[in-house]
Order: structure tokens, then sequence, then C-alpha cells
């Protein structure tokens, strides 16, 4: 083990820091238990000495930095990963997480009580001095630390691709319905790529799937299973489309010509692709699009 230095602070101090060596080391425990044992916590202690100079608290700022700022990560942070989010962080930085405190007049964009830096030396959070012996009482990793993997790819945070990920059954139960009424030899394509793009800086990104999938439901259920889209229409489709595909996707801003702007629809021998617009994110598909195409063109 490291030995650990103490700069700006006093004797006395530094007696005590080195007495609650044991909450360190539960810490960091708890944080090779989560992401792996080559992981391991740091804390620039002169940081710390230089910033809570005059603090009430200082006396016990060994308990304060392990236990409310280390340990909480854990529990409060880290915790939310799942296993393909530990292999993706794994891969994201380096292996070692670092608490430091900077000056109170810094931007401390994450609850107005710390910044980080994720990169190839590790994670450092830097801790707003006034929010010294707070709890760490955050999700910040989980909500904006970014991952790029199949089979949702797009900078997505974890905690959005957890919500994604949550939509996946209920577009296999969509999908089963539109087999049900189509034939089994159809499929869906999703473009999640372009969702996560179409969908950055939109104020209900964080429930991507409940919305992405309205639109995968609303093609469902008011457009195939409309009471319009009888035998005819099926037959007309199967005939239309030599690829059972229906691609879904969200085009970038520009002209949409169906549902008053809220989408462009191909139907062709390549299948169906909805091209979603993301003016209209978070919009129902309200109507049976597919079924008047066919209608009007067949």
């Amino acid at each position: 083990m490291a030995v650990r230095e103490f700069p700006n602070w006093k004797l006395g101090e530094k007696k005590a820091l080195k007495e609650a060596e044991p909450l360190f080391v539960a810490a960091e425990k708890k944080l090779k238990a989560k992401l792996g044992d080559d992981w391991v916590f740091d804390v620039e202690w002169g940081t710390f000495g230089q910033y809570t100079e005059g603090n009430q608290y200082r006396n016990e700022a060994g308990k304060y930095v392990y236990s409310s700022l280390l340990d909480k990560l854990v529990d409060q942070d880290l915790s939310h990963f799942d296993e393909n989010g530990v292999a993706a962080i794994n891969k994201a930085c380096g292996h070692r997480i670092t608490f430091a405190m900077g000056p109170e007049n810094d931007t401390y964009p994450f609850s107005d009580r710390c910044s980080f830096v994720a990169s190839a030396d590790g994670i450092r959070i830097v801790w707003r001095p006034s929010w010294f012996a707070y709890d760490y009482n955050g999700q910040y990793l989980f909500k904006t630390l970014s991952t790029n993997s199949s089979p949702y790819p797009g900078t997505w945070t974890y905690e959005e691709l957890v919500n994604v990920k949550t939509g996946f059954p209920k577009v296999e139960a969509a999908l089963a319905k539109v087999q049900a009424k189509l034939g089994a030899a159809w499929q869906f394509n999703v473009d999640w790529a372009s969702v996560e793009l179409g969908t950055r800086g939109n104020n209900y990104r964080n429930d991507v799937s409940r919305y992405w999938l309205d639109v995968i439901n609303g093609f469902t259920d008011n457009d195939i299973h409309n009471a319009k889209c009888d035998a005819d229409v099926v037959e007309a489709l199967n005939d239309t489309c030599s690829k059972k595909l229906v691609s879904f996707k969200m085009g970038p801003k520009g002209e949409y010509k169906e549902g008053g702007g809220r989408l462009n629809l191909t139907v062709g021998e390549s299948g169906i692709t909805i091209d979603w617009s993301p003016d209209w994110f978070a919009y129902a598909y309200a109507d049976p699009y597919v079924t008047n195409w066919i209608l009007a063109n067949c």
C-alpha cells in the first residue's frame, strides 16, 4: 500500500487522518468488488488541506472524505452500473478514481458541488469546499459518462442506455403483433444511432424508451391493426414489399411530408421505412400512414 502524504495539514491532523485509514481500505474494497481488482482510490489531500482551512469539520476530514465521498460514490453512483456498464467503464478510462478539492468560485456542474473529468489517467472528481462534510449524494457518473456500444450505437449516457434497454422487450412485443397480422417473415430494424443523434438536447431524451416506443407501438396499433388495414391491404402490402422489413429511424431536421410534418414514409420492394422528424419526438404515431399509402398507391 502506498504511503499517503498529507501536505497542508498539521501534525495532529495528520495523525487523525492516518487513524481513519480503515475507512479508506473499506471503501476501496467496495470499489474493487464493483469495478475490478485493479481499480484504486486516490485523494489529493494537499488540496483538501488547502481549501478546508478554518472549516469546523476539518478535524474529522478522514471520516468525511473516506465515508461521505469515496464510500458513497460506490453506493450511490457506481451501484447503478450493470455488467455491461462496468465493462464499458473499464474500457473507457484509467482504473483510478481521484478526489480533489478546488477553489470555491470554480464551476461545479453537478448539483453545484463537484466536477469530474474521465481520461486515460482515470476519473478525477473535484469537490467544492462549501460542500465539505456532505455526502456524495448523486449519480453523477451514471448520468454523465457516455458509451457507444452495440446494439444501441450512439453516444448515450449510462442512464439513458439503461432507459433504452428497458424498452427492448416492448419492441419485441410490438413485432409479434405485426407478425401476427402481416406474417411471420416480417422483422423490425431500429436505427438507434439516428435516434441518439436526433434527440440530443431534447427535454424528453431521458425517457427515450417511452417516446420512441410510442412511434413503434403507434405503427403497430394505429396502422397495422387499424380497421382500415384489412385482408386486401395486408395482401397488397406483402406483394409490394419483397423484403419483409420495417425500418424505424430518425432523420435530421428538414422537410417531412407525411402526418403534418411528422415523418417521411417509403414503401417498396425493400420494405417500409419510417423516418421520424426530430421535431416530433415525444409525439404519437397516431394515424394509419402506411395503410393510407397502400390504399392510395396499390
